[in-house]
């Protein structure tokens, strides 16, 4: 009562503060982030482990086994699964709704630490990850030449992936596609049967050579220089020098049983356009950032990085989010704007007074903009989600106008003459 009592008592304190939230939400509105579907971070956590080499049942013994059997005394957990593949195992652990993924993660790094123990010497750390919708590439785009293959990687990741990472609003962009240069050392199984060698010989001799190492330090009066013996290889051709095995006077090099190549290394994803070869560029956004401001921005910057590229580089979208989310969103908006015309239209019918139609057509954009607001300070997005659940709200924000508007007549029609007078002013009631 007493807020119904202040609006028609104080008509003009009522109305600037209908102007106040009116501003305030249409501010809001033009500053809400737009995406496809609202942030969800699913209650579950992934712990990959790569054995290169081995099998899968060896992985499953190995590695997925001692994981499952580290992280089942996780706290809140709900379900734990695992996949196995050829050197790859898979650990997902499902929590209950509500549990807070920061400690779970915290709780499960622990126990992993103690797992490492029981792991292969040869198998690498376990990853852990956490599925979240803003994780998604919200842009893709390739990159193609005719001439210049080679130096395509660094071209990709100097000129463009470093440059895309700079971009406000951008979380990282990743290359992948292209030909990785590659010190390749091919071996001839019958000359290491005839020097009573193994390949794991070969390898232990290449990666005892490559090394660079800590030789001290030497002090010179004030100054204190540490040294350090250089040890890598800078050539290719140096791999054929290292000396894999002394037999008598003898000396045996990699080049003697084996052929060493500097090429590539094998492809195992291959990225082509229009028949040419070249390399795939995701981008992904921060967290909470505007997907299509964002997906502009990024577009922006490609035009003038294509100025700088050489001349046989082309770059072509391959997918962008962002054209389906306006889509999408246009879509739902003007599903609610044809929603709220009808609406208006079917009171005008039923109630016969232009007056009561126009009330209720103005409680309907100021609602909505009520909810920006809420939603900007709140941090959410406009999305599908939201825009479905506003088109709903709609016809809730009619139900509640036409009873109010109902009570109001009801008080008129009974000779509540003070106000009418105070509502839609004394000279159209005649006093």
């Amino acid at each position: 009562m007493f807020l119904a009592e202040f609006g028609v008592r104080r008509p003009v304190a009522t109305l600037m503060a209908f102007f106040a939230v009116l501003i305030l939400g249409v501010i809001s509105w033009s500053r809400l982030a737009v995406d496809m579907m609202p942030e969800i971070e699913s209650p579950s956590i992934s712990v990959y482990t790569r054995w290169d080499g081995a099998s899968t049942e060896d992985v499953e013994q190995k590695i997925t086994r001692v994981v499952e059997s580290a992280l089942g005394s996780v706290t809140d957990l709900d379900e734990i699964t695992s996949t196995t593949s050829e050197g790859v195992s898979r650990v997902t652990c499902k929590f209950k709704w509500g549990t807070e993924l920061g400690e779970a993660s915290n709780d499960m790094r622990d126990l992993l630490e103690r797992a490492k123990r029981r792991l292969p010497d040869d198998a690498d750390d376990p990853v852990m990850f956490k599925f979240n919708t803003a994780n998604m590439p919200i842009l893709g785009f390739s990159v193609t030449a005719t001439e210049n293959v080679e130096k395509l990687e660094d071209t990709v990741n100097d000129d463009i992936v470093d440059v895309l990472k700079r971009v406000p609003g951008v979380g990282t962009a990743e290359a992948f596609g292209a030909l990785t240069r590659q010190i390749n050392v091919f071996l001839d199984p019958a000359k290491l049967s005839a020097l009573d060698l193994s390949v794991a010989d070969i390898g232990a001799a290449i990666d005892a050579d490559n090394k660079t190492e800590p030789a001290g330090n030497v002090k010179i009066g004030s100054l204190d220089y540490t040294i350090r013996v250089p040890g890598e290889f800078t050539d290719p051709e140096q791999v054929g020098f290292v000396v894999v095995k002394k037999n008598g006077d003898r000396v045996v090099r990699v080049r003697d049983v084996a052929r060493v190549e500097d090429g590539f290394a094998e492809k195992t994803r291959v990225v082509e356009r229009m028949g040419r070869a070249g390399m795939m560029v995701d981008v992904q956004k921060r967290s909470g950032e505007n997907t299509m401001a964002v997906a502009k921005r990024v577009m922006a910057k490609l035009e003038d990085i294509k100025r700088n590229l050489p001349a046989d580089y082309s770059i072509d979208v391959v997918f962008d989010t962002s054209d389906s989310i306006g889509k999408s969103i246009r879509s739902v908006g003007e599903t609610v704007a044809w929603g709220g015309l009808f609406v208006v239209l079917v009171t005008l019918f039923f109630l016969r007074s232009f007056r009561t139609s126009l009330v209720i057509a103005l409680t309907i954009p100021f609602s909505l903009l009520v909810a920006a607001a809420f939603m900007f300070f709140k941090g959410w997005t406009v999305n599908l989600m939201s825009m479905s659940a506003l088109a709903l709200a709609v016809g809730m924000v009619v139900d509640n106008a036409v009873v109010v508007l109902e009570n109001i007549m009801s008080h008129i029609s009974r000779g509540a003459k003070k106000v009418e007078a105070a509502m839609f002013g004394a000279d159209e009631v005649g006093l």
